[in-house]
């Protein structure tokens, strides 16, 4: 496993104010704890320690008055917009002491059942090893050229890694290669019918409002000559 070692200043001050000044000379505000020793604030390079973190990396080393000390991310704090690291937690850890970390998962490769109509799916993007933090790797590369339609990938098909175990349930899947689904077709509402016309019955309708005023006009004349 590679080793990053990053310089720190320790600081005294806790205030937000402190922190906002830190960051906007270049400084990002952290604190190291734990193996029953007093925590100590430090203060460290905001842009490689953002690089650190961008590339996916947990363990570091950190110098600070010409001590060491070895450490894992534990949190990560971003700014309102999730953009800007803004704080980090790191607790202290003994190279040699086991550990459980999440790493993270990397798929290489284009599945050969992608071009058999089917989809590609990762439900799992991190797993929980348990080992040496020495022997815990970066990330877990898992090669998914091979798999074709209806292939499946599980924690227990990953590759062993030496001194180390995984937590995960092993019949958790990694990768899989799954139909697509066909988007059901949009069926329109059905128009409301339009009632047929009666031919003969619209003309005896025209036929009997046309004889209306004859009727009509027949009763006034009878009326007159009684």
């Amino acid at each position: 496993m590679a080793k990053f070692v990053f310089k720190a200043e320790p600081r005294t001050e806790v205030k937000s104010r402190s922190a906002v000044r830190l960051r906007r000379a270049g400084r990002l505000p952290g604190n190291i704890y734990g193996h029953q020793k007093a925590n100590r604030l430090v203060s460290l390079n905001l842009r490689e320690i953002a690089q650190f973190i961008q590339a996916g990396h947990r363990i570091l080393t950190i110098q600070v008055d010409g001590h060491e000390e070895n450490g894992v991310l534990k949190e990560v704090q971003y700014d309102s917009l999730g953009t800007e690291v803004i704080h980090v937690d790191i607790a202290r850890i003994d190279v040699h002491e086991k550990i459980a970390m999440s790493v993270r998962i990397e798929a290489l490769g284009i599945p050969k059942g992608l071009a058999a109509g089917g989809n590609l799916d990762l439900p799992k993007r991190e797993v929980l090893v348990e080992g040496p933090a020495s022997a815990i790797p970066e990330k877990i590369e898992i090669h998914i050229e091979g798999m074709e339609l209806g292939n499946i990938m599980r924690i227990k098909d990953l590759k062993p890694i030496s001194e180390c175990r995984y937590l995960d349930d092993p019949e958790g899947v990694v990768a899989a290669i799954l139909l697509k689904r066909l988007e059901e077709p949009v069926v329109a509402a059905p128009a409301a019918p339009e009632m047929p016309e009666i031919i003969g019955k619209k003309e005896e309708e025209e036929k009997g409002r046309a004889e209306e005023p004859e009727v009509k006009k027949k009763d006034k004349d009878s009326e007159g000559k009684k």
